[in-house]
């Protein structure tokens, strides 16, 4: 068999969890020894998992991005009767103009847009699922919140979603060679009374007027990943983390873009700015070290399709603490601490008792991390194109 997978992820990101998802999905079915192909019809890409395309066409400005995009869908429509399954990597619906078009799977990675963004923007992503969804053969949904969102948005058999995961972060098992691991007390209860001698010592360590580079690397930091507008919900984070960071001395770790003016706004007016590191181009070792090392990682979004930094975390020893949503219940089981995510006092509780459970928290996640395979998901991937 055959599959050709299409471009729009691959010019709309040069990294990102899509992206990643089909990319690694693509190479799985290449490595395996199943005699099937697939195929990336993409031209122009600087996409970091692909990397076999140079990065000067970043440099293209709107209108030379507009061309780049219409060979791509010209290509795609051209040759893609040559191929018994076509993969749309996102959901432009050019591709229902070809001539002869072979049956496609659609793979739906949340209903977020259905439940939160009703701009135009929002409205035309809708609007395109709606157009696709009643023709494809098949639907993956990348977990069983995710299927049961589009059962709710959209009227298709259930008989025609697979729920396949992702696999986890297997990029990470390198760093993890590289890197010593953090120290582990000996028991649970040796564990916890170190814990709080650790935040003890950070809170004196504040009250002294110590910074970030006096103290160091041995301060702890709570950590925080991603985006951080509307649902992702950084708002409650910042409430809610403010009184431990600031009753322990504990710092404020946040990885992605540049903080907004309002976000600086707020950071000031809980009193955390002395206590707040804002960081960007931040690489994926860099990235694993942050999780290896932080108290934890607090995830507090109100809706995901999945949840990567969940398994981040847990490729890295670190114990997660995340909204109680049903995704996050899905993916983590009880590898986690949970809270409201629109109560910022409920993370107060798992705050406190983070430090005392840690071992408990990251063997815990660390066995959780078997159910999650790159090669079972395309496994099960190829076996829906098979039907399809």
């Amino acid at each position: 068999m055959n599959i050709l997978v299409d471009y729009q992820i691959f010019l709309a990101q040069r990294y990102g969890g899509i992206s990643h998802y089909h990319a690694k999905i693509h190479h799985a079915i290449n490595r395996g020894a199943s005699g099937h192909r697939s195929v990336l019809g993409v031209f122009g890409s600087s996409n970091k998992y692909l990397g076999f395309f140079p990065d000067p066409f970043r440099l293209l400005n709107l209108k030379g991005k507009a061309v780049l995009r219409s060979l791509n869908q010209a290509a795609t429509k051209t040759f893609v009767r040559r191929f018994d399954v076509f993969h749309p990597s996102y959901y432009d619906n050019y591709f229902l103009s070809a001539r002869r078009l072979p049956p496609f799977v659609l793979t739906i990675h949340d209903v977020i847009p259905e439940r939160f963004f009703m701009d135009a923007r929002g409205r035309e992503l809708v609007a395109r699922k709606k157009n696709l969804i009643p023709r494809a053969a098949h639907i993956i949904a990348i977990s069983e919140a995710t299927k049961a969102g589009l059962l709710e948005y959209y009227d298709v058999p259930e008989s025609r979603v697979s729920v396949i995961p992702h696999g986890r972060p297997d990029h990470f098992e390198r760093f993890a060679a590289r890197s010593a691991p953090p120290a582990r007390a000996a028991s649970a209860a040796s564990e916890a009374a170190a814990g709080h001698m650790l935040l003890a010592a950070s809170a004196a360590s504040a009250a002294t007027g110590a910074t970030a580079a006096s103290s160091g690397n041995g301060q702890p930091y709570l950590l925080y990943v991603g985006l951080r507008s509307s649902y992702k919900n950084f708002a409650l984070f910042a409430d809610g983390v403010a009184p431990f960071a600031r009753r322990h001395g504990v710092r404020i770790k946040v990885v992605g873009p540049a903080p907004l003016p309002d976000e600086l706004q707020q950071v000031e007016r809980l009193r955390l700015a002395p206590l707040t590191d804002w960081l960007t181009g931040t690489t994926d070792e860099e990235l694993y070290r942050l999780y290896r090392h932080a108290l934890c990682f607090v995830f507090p979004s109100l809706d995901e399709g999945f949840g990567i930094p969940l398994l981040e975390a847990a490729a890295a020893g670190c114990p997660v603490l995340c909204s109680d949503i049903p995704v996050f219940r899905e993916i983590m089981g009880d590898a986690a601490l949970y809270f409201d995510p629109r109560a910022a006092e409920s993370l107060e509780g798992p705050l406190e008792q983070v430090s005392g459970l840690r071992s408990v928290l990251v063997d815990r996640a660390t066995r959780n991390l078997d159910r999650f395979s790159w090669d079972e998901a395309a496994r099960q991937t190829l076996q829906v194109y098979l039907n399809a």
